[in-house]
């Protein structure tokens, strides 16, 4: 089951990879999902009568998951549609990329999440430190709801909101699919990273790493070329095949 936006790139390739492996698959807008008939107990999840195996989760914290629902009643219906879809992700039965757990959820999905994440296996992020760098600076400032670097803001502002600072810069990016590092000649701390990141159920993410090798950030939903796009088809293709066919 792939859970993406209509105009979602990725989720619509992986739909024909899998169809093309003879697989069953279904399509569902995120908005919708709680309109959706469920059922999740320990050994099962079934939605709209059918037995879901696999689940391909393009949908970010804070998107909305009840349209259709009266206004009064949709932040309640967002936030159970969530638990049960979370829920339901992480339980074995299913082999699912991107099954946030409740803290990246709940914590937005962000790099204090993910540093935190990286920094619990042992891998080696980027230094930061809060507010206004000292007199080297050469900082760039890494919003906490972005993937990219920008300019540090003046010494007021940057004091005012304990900004997180780096004097580090990017040097390169890869794909982590599954715990697998594509296209990319993977260092031992790329790997490491991806290899954590899908200990934790992400396993469709780009991460950013400085000159020193260290992890700058991580981007959850990060932007494919034609190129990314047939190279994670096929190794999301392989996992979910893998995991249908042994259950």
């Amino acid at each position: 089951m792939v859970v993406a936006d209509s105009g979602d790139r990725i989720g619509h390739a992986i739909c024909r990879q899998l169809a093309d492996r003879g697989l069953p698959v279904r399509a569902h807008e995120p908005s919708r999902l709680a309109s959706l008939a469920t059922t999740l107990d320990q050994d099962s999840f079934v939605v709209e009568g059918e037995r879901v195996g696999a689940v391909l989760w393009r949908v970010m914290p804070g998107a909305w998951l009840s349209a259709g629902f009266e206004p009064g009643d949709q932040s309640f219906a967002n936030t159970e549609t969530a638990a049960v879809w979370l829920g339901a992700m992480r339980t074995p039965a299913i082999c699912a990329v991107n099954a946030y757990s409740a803290t990246a959820w709940y914590g937005g999905a962000q790099w204090p999440v993910w540093r935190n994440l990286l920094r619990r296996h042992e891998v080696r992020v980027s230094p930061m430190r809060l507010g206004q760098p000292g007199a080297t600076g050469q900082a760039c400032w890494l919003p906490l709801s972005a993937f990219a670097m920008h300019p540090l803001p003046d010494e007021a502002v940057s004091k005012a909101l304990a900004i997180a600072t780096t004097e580090c810069t990017p040097s390169a990016s890869a794909l982590a699919v599954c715990g697998q590092v594509l296209g990319h000649a993977a260092s031992s701390h790329l790997q490491a990273a991806a290899s954590a990141l899908w200990d934790q159920g992400v396993g469709l993410a780009r991460v950013l790493v400085d000159d020193n090798e260290c992890v700058l950030a991580v981007d959850p939903a990060p932007a494919c070329n034609d190129d990314d796009l047939a190279r994670i088809s096929h190794r999301l293709s392989e996992v979910f095949d893998a995991h249908l066919c042994a259950g």
